[in-house]
């Protein structure tokens, strides 16, 4: 792995962990209580290594009881935690459009970071924060046939 790739995820880890998301088996998770999390997946553009790296945050919300519904179902199931519901943070910003941060080699990495946090501090923690309540410590119950 580059170097810029690792101080980058480093500077970005660090920075959401202000905001409450811990890696855990590869992702990055914030407890909402019951038994959801909010998650943040960073999408990277490597094309520009190893003096530019492009991170495209997406922001979501995990049910730890629906995942262990999938992961009865079949034995392939990726065993990293997943969102039930995700958006990429360009998209829940007031631009609703793409959007990157970039981190250059020999750039203000902390910086770039902490404005990442910032915007999912604005953004997408609302997001997260929205889906309703029940959902988030309901059980859900699979029928066969239904």
């Amino acid at each position: 792995m580059s170097s810029l790739k690792e101080e980058t995820l480093a500077a970005c880890q660090s920075a959401l962990a202000q905001l409450g998301f811990e890696k855990r088996k590869g992702a990055l998770l914030q407890e909402r209580g019951g038994q959801a999390s909010g998650w943040i997946g960073l999408n990277l553009a490597t094309h520009g290594l190893p003096r530019l790296l492009k991170v495209n945050p997406v922001v979501g919300v995990r049910f730890s009881h629906l995942e262990e519904i999938l992961l009865s179902l079949s034995d392939d199931m990726p065993k990293s935690p997943a969102p039930v519901i995700s958006k990429p943070l360009g998209y829940l910003m007031p631009e609703k459009s793409f959007r990157s941060w970039e981190f250059l080699e020999g750039g203000d990495i902390e910086r770039v970071a902490e404005s990442i946090a910032g915007a999912v501090r604005e953004y997408g923690e609302p997001f997260i924060a929205a889906i309703p309540i029940g959902m988030r410590s309901r059980a859900v119950w699979v029928t066969p046939g239904s």
